[in-house]
Parts: C-alpha cells; structure tokens; sequence
C-alpha cells in the first residue's frame, strides 16, 4: 500500500496542465463520489486531524474539526448538485477574511481536506480511483482560484481604503493649514530678520519673536542650511522676481525635519525699490510623508505580486516520496528557463528526489531555444543524479522538434503525465495494482 502522499497539493497544480478547463465529469460519477465521501466522513475527518497535527497546528481540534467538517459537507452538497461550489467557497472565505483569520489559514485547512480524501481514497483505491481524483482535483482548482479571487479583491479593497484615508489625511491637513496661522517673517536688505510671528519663533526654537530682530539665518538652528538659504534670498533682493510655492526640506533645531511650502515676495518702498523679503510658508510635512507611505504600499504590492508569479512559473511538486513533478505552463525564455532550473535544483537537493518529470503539456511552443533550455536544466538535474523524464509532448510539438531537427533522442520522452508517474514509480520498485 502506498504512503499517504504529502506537499504541495499536486493535482491542484496537476490540473491546470492535465485536466481541460471545461471537464465536466459524469452526473453518476460524481454521485457515487459524493455517496463514497459521506461513508467516509468519519475517516477522512481523522485523518485530517491526524494531518494537522503533522503540520503542528496549535488551535483545538474541536474548533478545527468544525470547520474541517462544513468543508467537507460543503463539497458533499456541491458534488450532488445541492450547493454551488464556487459560490460556497466565495462565502466562506469573506466570511473568513472579515472575522480576521488569515487567508493563508484557510487555503491550509482546504489542502488539509483536500490531502485528506486523496490519502483515504488511496488507502481506499475504488476502481474510480482516477476518475474521481480528477474531481477532487477540478474542485479543488476551483476553490483556489475562487479563494485566490476573493483574496485579490481584499487587497484591492484594502488598497484602496488606504489610499482614501491617506486622501482624507492629506485633506484634513490642508484644511487645518488653510484654518491656523501661517509662519511668517520678514527681512531687511541685508537679510537681517526684521521680526516674525509667534509660528515662526516657534520653529527656530526661539522663546518669542523679539528674540529673532537683528538675527541672519547663520544664527538659527538650521545653520547647516544657512548658506543655501542666503543665496536663494539674495538672488530675490537682486531680481525682485517673487519666488511662490516652492517646496523645500527644513531642519529643526531638535534635529527633526519638516518640509515647507514656502513663498517670497520682495518688499518695496513707495518707489519701488526692494527694500527686504516677507516670507510666508506652511507645513506640508504630512503631505509629503503620505506621498512616500502610498509610494511604500504600492511598491510592496508590485514585490507581493512578482514574487507569487515567480512561484507559479516554476512549481516543484513532490508527488511522493523521492518523485517530483514540474508541470510548465507558458513561453520559456532566459530569465524563466533560469528559474526553472534554480527551482527543480532546489527541489531536488531538498526532497532528495531519484526521478523527476517535466511535464510540457502547457508549453505552447517547442523551438531550438526551448529544447537548448530543457537540456541545459536535464543535464542539471543528472548532475544531481535524479533521473528526468518529459512528458506532454503533443503531436505539433513533436512534429516541429521533427522539422527543426532537434536531438532529443538522449532524453526520456514520454507522451504523457499518466505514463510518466507509472514509469517513475516502477523505476523506485512501485507497482500500480488495483
């Protein structure tokens, strides 16, 4: 009897190459699967459990078990036509992420049924063994797909909250700016301060205004600045072009930095000589620091992103012990061909595995680059003495290998995924028997 396999669930990820997105099996085989999976509730439930504990979850069993229990009446209901599927599954999982518990906890405890019904059926092994596992496996793509949907759409909604509350902190602030005096000052032609008002003296770390007469930037705590700010005030006084709304970073004499919108105008005498700068300004340092937190967030959803595509472009699914599948979905170029066999190197080293089969089913098109690709990654993979095999070679596929004169004839070959884990299996001394 075989072990009960473990790891990523692999028909979930089998079907996506495997299986057509429009199966849809028999109305009397999945009856009689749905009959067989109430006789062995009981057993499935237990080895749930039995699962969970493996994986060191630390939350009660009664509580897991309940859950555990609604999913697998849920797909009971779902295989007799009495509940939608997808519909079951969009339900639990918002009701999921608004009561707060990870999404990452409920796609656990959905694999966690999922490798419980595999494991019983193997034991089991009925004559539908096959044929029901594929509907497993076709629920089980769904739910994810549906889970993963829902997660995508909390995310986006989350998004955009933020988004909104920094719009509304941003407006907030502007309003408060708009409301409260603003800092003031002005100088004389010589860029001596004249005087200020109460806003200003505050930030120059002064006890009040009377302090700042007499005073040039060189004696304030911003001393650092000094210079800069001296030569902007002077290029005014001499072009008496006024200077509005420009932004600029301030140094406060704790040390903390403020970011100003500041404006200069120049002062004339009734003959329209400049005679000194007023200079206004208010604090926009909440704009600014919002502006980089909405900068931050975005950023981390771009990495979240590339990196779950980076992991779906290269799955290494261990089927069981000491065989791993990669099954290839898309174009291969450089970059991809690269993480492919970083990936199937990794997994390998890390399930010690003896076989492993490249499925191509869903690789539309084999040329020269893509044979060079996979035989740069199967000479790898013997390197580290594991046997490789590639299924999924289509007829067009084989045909243009035919045409364009490619030498595979030092590589396993197999037509299918089927076939593959058969041949795998033998080569470890594992019969298939009914």
């Amino acid at each position: 009897m075989r072990e009960r396999m473990s790891g990523p669930c692999p028909i979930c990820r089998l079907a996506q190459s495997s299986h057509r997105s429009d199966f849809r099996p028999f109305t009397g085989e999945v009856t009689m699967f749905a009959q067989w999976i109430e006789e062995h509730k009981k057993e499935i439930l237990d080895t749930f459990i039995a699962i969970r504990r493996e994986q060191g979850d630390p939350r009660k069993d009664e509580d897991v078990l309940r859950g555990a229990e609604v999913i697998v009446i849920t797909l009971i209901k779902s295989l007799r036509g009495e509940a939608d599927w997808i519909q079951s599954i969009d339900a639990a999982a918002r009701q999921a992420l608004a009561s707060g518990t990870p999404m990452a906890a409920v796609i656990t405890a959905a694999r966690g049924i999922y490798l419980a019904v595999q494991g019983v059926l193997e034991q089991a092994r009925p004559p539908q063994l096959t044929e029901w596992l594929g509907i497993l496996g076709d629920h089980m793509l769904q739910g994810s797909q549906t889970a993963a949907h829902v997660l995508e759409s909390s995310m986006e909604e989350q998004v955009a909250q933020q988004t909104a509350e920094l719009e509304e902190t941003q407006r907030m602030l502007q309003l408060v700016l708009d409301t409260i005096p603003m800092g003031i000052y002005w100088k004389d032609r010589d860029l001596a301060y004249l005087g200020c008002n109460q806003i200003f003296a505050r930030d120059a770390g002064i006890e009040s205004y009377e302090e700042i007469m007499g005073k040039t930037d060189f004696d304030l705590g911003w001393a650092d600045h000094a210079e800069r700010y001296h030569s902007d005030d002077l290029q005014l006084i001499e072009s008496g072009v006024p200077k509005l709304d420009c932004e600029e970073a301030q140094t406060l004499p704790d040390g903390s930095q403020m970011w100003l919108r500041m404006s200069k105008v120049p002062l004339l005498d009734t003959e329209g000589n400049v005679t000194g700068i007023l200079g206004v300004y208010d604090d926009i340092t909440g704009l600014k620091q919002a502006e980089l937190e909405r900068e931050r967030l975005q950023q981390e959803i771009i990495e979240a992103q590339q990196q779950a595509l980076k992991e779906l472009s290269t799955p290494v699914i261990p089927v069981m012990d000491r065989i791993l599948v990669m099954p290839l979905i898309g174009s291969i170029d450089t970059m991809r061909a690269r993480d492919i066999t970083r990936s199937l190197l990794a997994g390998i080293r890390e399930q010690r595995a003896k076989v492993v089969i490249l499925d191509i089913t869903g690789v539309p098109i084999v040329d020269s680059g893509v044979a060079d690709h996979l035989n740069k990654t199967i000479q790898a993979a013997r390197l580290k003495g594991a046997r490789t095999i590639v299924t999924g070679i289509s007829d067009a596929v084989a045909e243009t290998i035919v045409d364009l004169g490619i030498d595979w004839t030092g590589i396993e070959t197999l037509s299918d995924l089927q076939t593959g884990l058969i041949v795998a299996l033998g080569s470890l001394g594992i019969k298939l028997t009914r």
